[in-house]
């Protein structure tokens, strides 16, 4: 990429190309502004960075006698073959700012395009994964009624109910208990030691 700053510095011969904004650039080369961007930062076209009050910008070198290239005419739709067609407009017949208005439209019809296409595949993504999540929430039921069934057979053949866990506070209850045992047993053993003669 060759970024300059400022403006000043030509290398070719005067007047075999000139420097102009990113939007003409667009009408000149038929390209898209990003492609633009992109082709500057690739170092694929030339520029020059210029700054000014509103923020930075690109001056991007074009040739100086190239004239702006104009997009593919559009298809006409094939209607009744007794319907008079007009004949296309040539650049002379074309209304002022035609060719600009063309090649900012026929980039952004195709990249409409490309959004259609992503938006079609990610839609296939979608019922892709509805599909998938159906069929596994399926396969978890169907698991779970397995194990409660299982369940419920082996508590019929122990003739058991099934245990509940101890929870933090039966096992607590369960320490006191013990602790008040030993405390009772050390409490009596220390009485009887007291008492008894010797």
């Amino acid at each position: 990429m060759t970024l300059q700053d400022a403006p000043t510095k030509h290398q070719d011969a005067p007047g075999t190309h000139r420097f102009v904004p990113v939007s003409e650039a667009v009408r000149i080369l038929g390209l898209s502004a990003t492609t633009i961007r992109r082709k500057i930062d690739a170092g694929e076209l030339e520029a020059e960075r210029v700054v000014r009050p509103q923020g930075t910008a690109f001056l991007v070198k074009v040739p100086a006698n190239e004239p702006p290239r104009t997009a593919e005419p559009l298809q006409t739709l094939q209607g009744d073959p007794t319907t008079p067609h007009h004949a296309p407009l040539t650049n002379h017949d074309a209304p002022p700012g035609a060719e600009y208005l063309a090649a900012v439209v026929v980039p952004l019809v195709a990249q409409i395009d490309a959004l259609r296409q992503t938006v079609e595949r990610q839609a296939d993504t979608i019922a892709d994964l509805r599909e998938d999540r159906g069929r596994q929430a399926a396969e978890l039921d169907a698991a779970r009624a397995q194990v409660s069934t299982l369940e419920a057979r082996t508590a019929s053949q122990t003739g058991d109910a099934p245990r509940e866990l101890p929870t933090p506070l039966s096992r607590l209850l369960a320490l006191w208990r013990w602790l008040v045992l030993v405390l009772v047993v050390a409490v009596t053993t220390m009485t009887v030691l007291l008492v008894w003669p010797g």
